[in-house]
């Protein structure tokens, strides 16, 4: 059966998500649903996701929300049959690395996108980007340059679902079209392998785009 994808192109976290399907080469059919016109709220889409968030799949019996565990799901139902297994370890330790890392970028998403970029202050209330808080940006940075240390992506010496979910995080300082990478150049060599998976332009280029024109126009 084909995965049924609720999303909206503009957030982040459905990205992550759309990145793991395109990863997996899954067939999915992709259900443009904003928050901001009420087509979360409806008693139909609340039946899928009780938070009323996207992303959500449904994919046969199976409805579920929150972008990690879509992706977690996504590999633990599909890794094997497609090949991609390495995507979510299943060995313990190496699966534990990952998971560290996916709930990291949860901290990555405060000091960037809340607390730097006031996405949700610009987006809803005409707040302003808190340059003040540009230390917070370079704060994430470096936790992502120290887990490069380690490894050549982000939880593991392959690609993994820790690397989409830090990613888009990193990719959202495009807003401000920030460029002060000079302290970081392991991250820099990450983002440019990012750059080159198949998927990227669809998942990521392109809906920033959109989302950059936006973000700016509500500056002004």
């Amino acid at each position: 059966m084909v995965i049924e994808f609720y999303t909206i192109d503009l957030s982040p976290f459905c990205r992550g998500v759309w990145m793991t399907l395109e990863a997996l080469g899954l067939e999915y059919e992709k259900k443009n649903t904003s928050p901001f016109d009420g087509a979360t709220k409806t008693d139909a889409f609340t039946a899928i996701n009780p938070a009323q968030k996207v992303p959500a799949i449904v994919d046969g019996s199976l409805k579920l929300g929150e972008s990690k565990a879509i992706a977690c799901y996504l590999c633990n139902e599909y890794g094997d049959q497609v090949g991609k297994s390495d995507l979510y370890p299943k060995d313990p330790r190496k699966r534990a690395r990952v998971d560290m890392v996916m709930c990291m970028s949860d901290l990555l998403t405060v000091k960037l996108l809340t607390m730097y970029l006031n996405v949700p202050g610009v987006m809803r209330d005409g707040g302003k980007t808190r340059t003040e808080e540009i230390g917070k940006a370079h704060e994430a940075l470096a936790l992502i340059e120290r887990l490069l240390c380690n490894s050549e992506y982000v939880a593991a010496d392959h690609l993994t679902l820790a690397d989409f979910f830090v990613y888009i995080n990193v990719s959202m300082l495009a807003l401000v079209d920030f460029k002060d990478y000079s302290q970081y150049p392991k991250l820099v060599a990450w983002k440019a392998k990012m750059a080159k998976l198949p998927y990227h332009k669809m998942t990521c280029e392109e809906p920033m785009s959109s989302f950059t024109e936006i973000y700016r126009s509500k500056l002004q």
